[in-house]
Parts: structure tokens; C-alpha cells; sequence
């Protein structure tokens, strides 16, 4: 049996109606997106998964460094850099020749930059990647070429690589490879520092706990005392925008009060 409505309840059902369509669409805009358990082909840190990075992003709080997911523009990164490091890990392609310059900056004035896996070369200022001979799908262990603060209480590490370090530039220093090329590989550019990796797998949520992938993680960004790290999502296409903005404000709090 259907009710009779006045003019003035129909009205303000269809205007609540209205509102609640609306503050259905800004929650679902406005939260935070999580990967979570679900793979996304990156080490993530928001991911859970095997290949995710959550735990090395929470395992740096927890052990005292500075640490924040960096959303923004090169542009805007910390000026001086001295005490900053920059994780990329398996930076998405389409990187622009600004965005390369931007990265280099940073790095000259002091800062350090850990990036990881093929894609990387596009922001490197001079690249000496290489396919192995004997291409291997499946974990490798790598032992310590140079003892250094990079191979500190790591005497070996274990890592999924399709390529290596196969050129030599008089101020790279290999710390882990084998006969056909380094993995792990350091430089110094202007006054900060350059450390590359063949791949990510090492700080991945399952690679931290194989071999002393876990040393050579820390070793690889320094000290946590007075560290900041930036923890690169913005070469994952998470770019901060009017959502991001807006999602820090008390505007989606107040509108879903109104909903309600």
C-alpha cells in the first residue's frame, strides 16, 4: 500500500536522496587508496603483498627515521637536501627530462637517492645497464664484492634480477654482482649520493627477510638519526592534487554529517 506524500516530504526526500548520492561519491574519492593485500606490480607502501613495501615503510618509523610518502612534484624537493633520502623504487615509465633534472638537483645538493630496478636509468644521470649472459627468474644470492658502509653486516643478499651494472664509470663502486655484472652499485654526484639496485625485490615485504637483505636496506639510506626519507609515490602515479588537498580538511567530515 503506498503511503500519500505532501509536496514538502517529497521534496526533502528527493534533496536527502541527493545528499547521499553525493557523500556516497566524495567517500569513495576522498579515501586514502590502499592496495593492500592486492599486488600492484611495484613495491608499493601501501601494499601488503609479497612484493608490496608496507613492512619496510613501517619497520622505518619504528625504528626512529623520519619517514613520509612523497606525493609531490621534484620540483618541490627539500632545498638543502643534506639528511634527506629519496626511495624510488621502480619508478613508472614516462618520466620527463625536467622531472630527470629536478632529481639530479636534489642529489647535488647534498641529498641521497636509492632507486631500484630497470625503469630507474630514465632518472639516472649516467646508466651502465645490462642483460646477464645467463638471465635467471628466480631469487639469487649475491655475496659482499666491497666491504664499504653499503655491505656493512651483509656478507651476502639475496635478489630477483634480469639485468646488471655492466659498464664501469671511475667513481661507481660495485657492492654485490657476479662474473656478469654488479647489482648493487654507488656513486657520488656533486655533494649527495647515488645507490642503485638491479632490482627492488630486497625491500619488498618478503625479500626483507631473505639473506641480510634487511642490512643492506638500512645501510643503503644511513643512519636513522637525524634521516629524513622520502618514500617515492609519486613515480607511481600517485600525484598530490584538489582531492589529496581537500581529503586533509575537515570538508568530508562536514558532508558526511550532512548525509546523515
Amino acid at each position: 500500500m503506498r503511503l500519500p506524500l505532501e509536496a514538502g516530504d517529497r521534496t526533502l526526500l528527493m534533496v536527502a536522496g541527493v545528499v547521499i548520492v553525493v557523500t556516497t561519491l566524495l567517500a569513495a574519492l576522498l579515501m586514502p587508496r590502499s592496495e593492500e593485500s592486492q599486488s600492484v606490480g611495484y613495491p608499493s607502501s601501501f601494499s601488503t603483498a609479497s612484493d608490496g613495501g608496507k613492512a619496510a615503510y613501517l619497520l622505518l618509523d619504528e625504528l626512529g627515521y623520519g619517514v613520509e610518502r612523497w606525493t609531490n612534484p621534484p620540483g618541490q624537493l627539500p632545498d638543502p637536501a643534506k639528511g634527506v633520502v629519496l626511495v624510488i623504487a621502480d619508478p613508472s615509465p614516462g618520466v620527463t627530462f625536467e622531472e630527470k633534472q629536478q632529481v639530479e638537483q636534489f642529489v647535488r645538493r647534498g641529498g641521497r637517492a636509492l632507486f631500484t630496478g630497470a625503469a630507474a636509468s630514465s632518472l639516472l644521470p649516467a646508466t651502465g645497464m645490462t642483460s646477464p649472459r645467463k638471465p635467471s627468474f628466480g631469487w639469487e644470492d649475491f655475496t659482499r664484492q666491497t666491504p664499504g658502509p653499503i655491505s656493512r653486516f651483509a656478507p651476502s643478499i639475496s635478489m630477483k634480477s634480469m639485468i646488471r651494472w655492466g659498464r664501469r664509470f671511475p667513481d661507481h663502486v660495485p657492492y654485490y654482482g657476479d662474473d656478469q655484472g654488479a647489482v648493487v652499485v654507488k656513486s657520488r654526484l656533486g655533494d649527495g649520493e647515488i645507490i642503485w639496485w638491479a632490482d627492488s625485490s630486497p625491500l619488498t615485504n618478503y625479500g626483507l627477510t631473505r639473506a641480510s637483505n634487511l642490512s643492506l636496506f638500512l645501510n643503503s639510506l644511513g643512519p636513522s638519526q637525524e634521516t629524513r626519507v622520502l618514500w617515492d609515490e609519486y613515480f607511481h602515479g600517485m600525484r598530490a592534487g584538489f582531492w589529496d588537498y581537500l581529503g586533509r580538511t575537515p570538508i568530508p567530515w562536514a558532508l558526511a554529517q550532512a548525509g546523515l
